[in-house]
This record gives C-alpha cells, sequence and structure tokens, in this order.
C-alpha cells in the first residue's frame, strides 16, 4: 500500500506501475509446480503404509508359531517345577497337579500322559509339546519335543 501512495506521487512512474501491475498479478495467480498436492502426498503415504503391514505380516508370521511352542514349553516347565514341589510335599496326585498347573494363553489343554517316567502333553492351535520329565537321584531333567 505503501509503495502505491509512492508512486502516484509521481505520474510517469504511475504509468508504468500501471502497465507492470497485471503481468505480476499474472504470475502469481499461476500455480506453482514446484511442491507436491496433499493428494499425492496422502497417496503415497497410503501405498507405504500397506507396504509396511505386508512386510510386519510376513516377517511376524515365521516367529508366532515358534513363540507359541516356546510358551507351551514354559507351561510345561512351570508345572514340572509344581510337580516336584508336591513330591516334596506327597500331598496331591500327578494328575491333579497337572490340572492345576497355569497356563499361558495359547495353551489349550495341559495333561499328563504317563507317570514313570512323567510325560506331560501341552497342545495349542499350531501343534503340541511333549516334555518327559526324569528323576535318577539328584539329578532331574526334561526333555522335550514338538
Amino acid at each position: 500500500m505503501l509503495m502505491v501512495l509512492l508512486l502516484v506521487n509521481n505520474e510517469k512512474k504511475l504509468n508504468l506501475f500501471v502497465k507492470a501491475l497485471p503481468l505480476q498479478l499474472g504470475k502469481c495467480l499461476i500455480k506453482s509446480k514446484k511442491g507436491f498436492t496433499l493428494l499425492e502426498i496422502l497417496i503415497v503415504i497410503a501405498i507405504l503404509s500397506i507396504l509396511v503391514g505386508i512386510t510386519v505380516y510376513l516377517f511376524y508370521r515365521e516367529y508366532i508359531p515358534e513363540a507359541i511352542k516356546s510358551s507351551l514349553k514354559a507351561d510345561i516347565r512351570n508345572c514340572v517345577t509344581n510337580i516336584a514341589i508336591s513330591r516334596i510335599d506327597n500331598s496331591t496326585s500327578l494328575a491333579e497337579v497337572v490340572s492345576s498347573c497355569p497356563r499361558s494363553k495359547y495353551t489349550k489343554e495341559l495333561y499328563l500322559e504317563s507317570t514313570n517316567p512323567i510325560v506331560i502333553k501341552a497342545s495349542s492351535i499350531i501343534g503340541n509339546v511333549t516334555c518327559t520329565y526324569n528323576e535318577t537321584g539328584t539329578l532331574s531333567y526334561i526333555v522335550c519335543s514338538n
């Protein structure tokens, strides 16, 4: 606004200003092609999110069954600990101890398959894990198979 007032005082410059004004306004009204539009950015974000989702699914689908089997083995080991404690107390039978063992959310069933040697089987949606608990004097160990 200040520039216009200054140019009004000088008639020669006013004539030049009026002739140059539409050209300058025209340049401002033309869209600049230097940046990306919002729609283009949203499309790129959508494509990248789909690719990330597919990658995460493909990466984790290999490790989920292994994690579930590890969870089953941990449940069986916890149950073996309960069995060892109950043997010291002689308070309950093996079947009762196994049925009262804590379970993770992946364990559908946990049961005693045999008592000599102690074989405990755990099942889930991906398969079964069987562990054998052996006691020989002071040495005790667990052998698990998928």
